[in-house]
């Protein structure tokens, strides 16, 4: 059951796409699905950095003092949202850059987005290595052109989604791999990736790749 959920999700098609995970096992109610992907990422280079354990996030604002990039730019393994009241987070100065074994924790007391107005791509995880975890928070309207995943790409070990979304992300290229994420390797729990288009000759994974 899970290959075929796999090949199911590999093959989305250029369209817009929902994906969700569905496989319950025994009294266990949360739904969980993972593939392996090793698609020879694009080539990046892992920014400098100095790492802290965490980094709290304080306000809603884009860049600044307690801001999440400003978060992102100290290199933390964990970057806390948890006490925000705020629901949307805006990137108006383009995406965040982390690297390495990152953590996004957010509320779980109530949703929160991290939106890019269709301006950017949200997020980029650059490796070699590490995994990056978005744990409950939703990532939508991320865009990118000539490139793949209009809202992630991660060019770590891993990504993981748990309690979390993707949605209405764009990738325009030639050759584009991943409407809303790139990732060598990604895993869903209870999360969900929808409404991503790519526009390309070119196209695979309308979701995911």
């Amino acid at each position: 059951a899970l290959a075929g959920l796999i090949a199911a999700f590999a093959g989305m098609s250029a369209a817009a796409d929902t994906w969700t995970a569905q496989h319950n096992g025994g009294n266990s109610k949360a739904a969980v699905s993972t593939r392996s992907l090793d698609r020879g990422a694009p080539a990046t280079s892992v920014p400098s950095q100095t790492a802290l354990a965490t980094a709290t996030v304080t306000n809603c604002g884009d860049h600044g003092p307690g801001s999440l990039r400003a978060a992102a730019d100290s290199h933390p393994a964990i970057i806390d949202m948890t006490g925000l009241a705020c629901s949307t987070i805006t990137l108006t100065t383009g995406q965040i850059a982390v690297a390495g074994d990152i953590t996004f924790n957010g509320p779980n007391s109530h949703p929160l987005t991290i939106d890019a107005n269709h301006n950017s791509r949200i997020l980029i995880h650059y490796g070699p290595g590490g995994t990056l975890t978005l744990d409950h928070v939703q990532l939508t309207n991320g865009s990118v052109n000539g490139s793949a995943g209009g809202c992630v790409l991660s060019v770590g070990d891993a990504a993981v989604l748990q309690h979390a979304s993707i949605a209405n992300c764009l990738a325009n290229a030639f050759a584009v791999y991943g409407a809303a994420i790139y990732a060598h390797d990604l895993t869903l729990d209870d999360s969900v990736i929808s409404g991503s288009i790519e526009n390309g000759t070119q196209v695979r994974g309308g979701g995911a790749w």
